[in-house]
């Protein structure tokens, strides 16, 4: 899986954007991602598990290559991964439209750039045309150029944004204004003040939500979508927004079941396939049927995938004239059409496939007996029973059937004269080095009448007036990967006989906080691999040899991994040795080339067992004093056997963590300032003289600077790199050659000794091996234990803190509120706000009289809202009851004293009888419907848990259900629904 703030597809921007970061191009527009109510499952908006971190996330989009993109709810990161690592339970909850839009807009005021994309999709239509919002859509544009997300073909963006500012004269503010050349070059390169892009794009997207506020509130309930797939658009002519070619919409979809999708065929390569309503940009022509006619023919006899044109010619009436004439010929396309589609879901869908053999079988019987045995013969499924299962034959022989037939029926019904006397309109496509792919926004043409437009070149009408098209979306996406050698350099370990004990016992102590778990104490031996989090660890060791490999993600840039190599060595008699370092990176996507630096295990070995550089201690300075001191100094710098390079200062400075254990210092006193000078030039208090090499020259660097300390870390570790240190794999290799080499060895002693019998191994031999694998196991399982047990310890805590933060704001609000009561300065809290008026006489006027009833009763906007579209025959009785939720059963549970409290009861109690109504629980929630239970008000989400119920009957018009849920750290209850019944387990 792959975090991807934005993340690349299977487009590409010349030759420059095709090596581009996916983080720095923009799916939304890039890419083809699919809208909420397209694409395959999971869709967008979908609580899904992940199988490999067992961790849960929100499906966000699709992309035109079926990746998946999805945000961790834990961690809030964006991740592309595909369907297939993902576990999607059958009842999971789904994301409102609205609520998964709203999502969108707090990654994107995070600045994450993935949530740009997700609403610049929306304001571009993708979720149905009514919620386009142009200008909304040309400010995400900016926000995205502003974020330097489009690099090298920002100037063909802001020339397709200028496009639209003179297309629309009268726009005023709405589109933003044009971008001048130094903006546009600025925009164009890689961002040098990350701060000032970000706060930039993020004005820019606010422009873009403020202008877009209607279109994200059309989507609160998705109403409009589903008035929009009562229609079927049969012959219509539209636009697919994926690809921004020209197709017609044959009709609702025999492919897909799912609501709101239809059939249509590409004009261009006549390919059909199904799409979603909210997927396409309808006009208001309609095709002329004698062309229809001849394109779904076309398709049938061409097309590679004829089953969806076989599945309109068996289920519709059509023919060059716009109704079908009964003929033969018809009847065999309806009967191999349909058999097609059955013998292709036989295994798949097999209860669609006996829907269309009986559609087929009802249309055999009415062939002459002659015909009736002919195609029986060729479609056995007609004539067997439906009782006994057999064994599906190959499509192949009936798809070859199928289109046999077209040629008979275009005989029959062949295509008539069509109208070609109007050329198409003209093209004025903006076009990005000549590369295909998708349109960035979608306009409104203007109505024309009826028209037929040869298909040869109904192609070109695909480029629109303002569009700009982006990339090959056929190709697939390959990712430049850049290897960073960033350091190899070896120190020497200090002179003593546990030197590489304590080298390696430092080295597991660091990757054990590195990794956050004990290691197993037998890992000081053999090779071992561990994986946790992301962070793989890999550990091999030998006879005075240790070495181990640590890769991980880096944090800021999720697309960049780390590696690290280390390598301890035992010294001659086990006195001493030296340890080596590698240090590398690797980029998924062009990203700013990483700093080199020193891994923090040489701190570590620095502290113990202590390195040695130069022939010094790691840490100590070399004070110059005297004549003597001076001549070492000079010696160290000609000496060629020398190790690291030298800093010579006239006054120690204090070591930051970059520059601990590189170099080695000598501190010249004052007294030896002039002598010092004689040979290689003054020395300043805030100068550093580095050399680096035996007879090499000096560099000289000023600390004082704001650089001058960067700059002294790349003079030493461009001195201190060794590329001669060995790999990783290369230690793991020798390693296993010596095991190879003494397995030989001994084979080969065994062969000279074959007159020797072999001992056999005793009990005591095998007693002591099976000990040690069980003592492995028990360390492991240990480990495990602690992991689970810090685990439970991290999550009791958080409980605890969240229960104690919980309690203490309860407590803060209610010594405010008594706070505010003595001073006299505010009204109680408790209290109405308004005077309330006389509840009105239908559920029409509820969002005005619901004010009075606050702070006691809030209402959610869609509770008002829905429930104002309701006419109920007992209206008194609802107002009543939420009357009395405020007055009685408030005061029931929060008055000041238990006396008052006591009463309200009793008042809430008789009412409920008089009225024969009953507060109780919802019942068993079905987690598909557990969406219709949720509110929201200020900013929370709440459940209704609870609900006042008055009639069963099943009559909408006088069953009762009022859905809330009491908030008590708010003293107030939420009605989340009125005054219908709720789906639940039972209904």
């Amino acid at each position: 899986m792959q975090e991807a703030d934005e993340c690349g597809g299977n487009t590409a921007v010349a030759t420059e954007q095709a090596k581009i970061a996916p983080d720095e191009q923009t799916v939304g527009l890039v890419l083809p991602l699919y809208g909420y109510h397209q694409g395959p499952h999971p869709r967008p908006g979908r609580h899904v598990g992940l199988r490999r971190s067992l961790r849960t996330a929100v499906v966000l989009g699709t992309l035109g290559d079926h990746t998946v993109l999805v945000a961790d709810e834990e961690d809030g990161r964006v991740y592309r991964t595909s369907s297939a690592s993902l576990v999607t339970p059958r009842q999971a909850v789904r994301l409102t439209l609205s609520e998964h839009l709203e999502l969108a807009k707090q990654l994107a005021l995070k600045g994450n750039r993935y949530g740009i994309s997700i609403l610049a999709t929306h304001f571009r239509g993708i979720n149905g045309t009514a919620y386009a919002s142009p200008a909304a859509f040309a400010w995400c544009v900016r926000a995205m150029c502003e974020g330097h997300m489009f690099r090298g073909a920002t100037a063909e963006v802001e020339a397709w944004i200028q496009a639209q500012l003179e297309a629309t004269p009268n726009s005023g503010d709405d589109h933003p204004p044009p971008a001048g050349g130094d903006e546009i070059e600025l925009w164009s390169g890689k961002p040098a003040q990350a701060q000032a892009a970000t706060d930039a794009a993020l004005r820019s997207l606010e422009r873009a939500l403020q202008l877009g506020a209607d279109s994200i509130a059309q989507a609160d309930g998705d109403f409009e979508l589903q008035r929009t797939y009562a229609d079927s658009h049969s012959s219509r002519l539209a636009t697919d927004v994926q690809s921004g070619l020209q197709v017609v919409v044959l009709g609702p979809s025999n492919l897909e079941s799912a609501e709101g999708f239809v059939d249509v065929l590409f004009l261009d390569n006549l390919e059909a396939c199904a799409r979603h309503a909210s997927g396409l940009s309808f006009g208001d022509d309609t095709i002329d049927p004698g062309w229809l006619w001849e394109v779904v023919t076309d398709s049938a006899r061409h097309g590679k995938s004829p089953l969806p044109i076989a599945l309109w010619l068996a289920s519709s009436d059509i023919g060059p004239s716009g109704q079908a004439d009964a003929s033969l010929e018809r009847s065999l396309t309806r009967i191999f059409g349909a058999a097609l589609a059955a013998r292709q879901w036989a295994n798949d869908r097999p209860a669609l496939a006996q829907k269309w053999i009986r559609i087929a079988r009802e249309c055999w019987r009415s062939l002459p007996k002659a015909e009736q045995s002919r195609v029986a013969a060729a479609i056995p499924e007609l004539v067997s029973s439906l009782s006994k299962r057999r064994a599906p034959g190959p499509a192949a022989p009936l798809r070859a059937a199928f289109r046999a037939t077209i040629d008979g029926l275009l005989t029959r019904h062949p295509v008539p004269l069509i109208a070609r006397d109007r050329p198409p309109p003209p093209s004025a496509a903006v076009e990005i080095e000549g590369i295909e792919a998708v349109d960035l926004v979608i306009e409104a043409n203007a109505a024309a009448p009826v028209m037929a437009v040869p298909r040869a070149s109904n192609a070109q009408s695909r480029r629109r007036v303002g569009a700009v098209k982006f990339g090959n979306s056929q190709r697939v996406l390959r990712f430049d990967l850049s290897d960073h050698a960033l350091l190899a350099s070896e120190w020497a370990l200090v002179a003593k006989e546990s030197a590489h004990l304590d080298a390696v016992t430092s080295a597991l102590s660091w990757l054990e906080g590195r990794m956050g778990l004990s290691l197993p104490k037998t890992w000081r031996e053999g090779a071992h691999e561990i994986e946790r989090q992301g962070v793989t660890l890999q550990l091999e060791s030998g006879d005075g040899i240790f070495a181990f490999r640590l890769d991980h993600p880096d944090t800021t840039h999720p697309t960049r991994w780390w590696r690290m190599e280390a390598t301890v060595l035992a010294g001659m008699e086990g006195i001493g040795g030296m340890v080596g370092v590698r240090l590398s990176a690797r980029d998924l996507v062009s990203l700013p080339a990483p700093s080199r630096t020193v891994p923090a295990i040489v701190r570590e070995w620095a502290r113990s067992p202590g390195l040695a550089i130069a022939g010094a201690r790691a840490g100590a300075p070399t004070f110059v004093r005297d004549e003597e001191g001076l001549s070492r100094l000079l010696d160290a710098v000609q000496d060629s056997g020398r190790d690291a390079p030298l800093w010579v200062v006239a006054a120690r400075f204090e070591l930051i963590k970059p520059l601990q254990a590189l170099a080695r210092m000598y501190v010249v006193e004052p007294a030896m300032w002039p002598q010092y000078a004689a040979h290689y030039g003054s020395l300043a208090p805030s100068t550093v003289h580095v050399f680096q090499k035996a007879g090499g020259t000096r560099a000289h660097v000023d600390i004082s600077k704001g650089h001058g300390l960067e700059q002294l870390r790349e003079l030493t570790l461009e001195a201190r790199h060794r590329p001669e240190v060995p790999a990783f794999r290369d230690i793991r290799n020798a390693i296993a050659e010596a095991r190879l080499r003494a397995l030989s060895n001994r084979k080969a002693s065994a062969l000279n000794d074959a007159a020797l019998p072999l001992p056999a191994p005793t009990a005591e031999d095998i007693r002591a091996l099976i000990s040690k694998e069980v003592r492995d196991y028990e360390e492991l399982l240990q480990v495990a234990e602690d992991e689970r047990n810090a685990a439970v310890a991290d999550r009791d805590s958080a409980l605890h803190d969240l229960q104690t933060t919980t309690d203490e704001i309860v407590e803060l609000k209610r010594r405010l509120h008594s706070a505010q009561l003595r001073l006299g300065s505010a009204a109680p809290i408790d209290e109405r706000t308004t005077e309330r008026a006389a509840p009105p006489a239908t559920l029409e006027g509820l969002a005005e009289w619901a004010i009075s009833l606050r702070p006691r009763v809030v209402f959610p906007e869609k509770t008002l809202r829905s429930a104002s579209r309701v006419a109920h025959s007992e209206t008194a009785l609802i107002y009543a009851c939420l009357e009395q939720l405020s007055e009685s059963y408030w005061r029931s549970r929060w008055a000041d004293d238990e006396a008052s409290r006591r009463q309200a009861r009793d008042e809430w109690e008789e009412f409920l009888k008089e009225n024969r109504l009953r507060l109780s629980g919802v019942g068993v929630i079905a987690a598909r419907h557990l969406g219709e239970y949720r509110g929201i008000v200020g900013g929370s989400t709440y459940t209704m848990d609870m609900h006042v119920a008055g009639s069963n009957a099943h009559d909408p018009l006088r069953c009762l259900r009022i859905y809330c849920y009491v908030d008590e750290p708010n003293r107030r209850v939420v009605v989340g629904h009125l005054p219908t019944h709720l789906t639940n387990a039972l209904t």
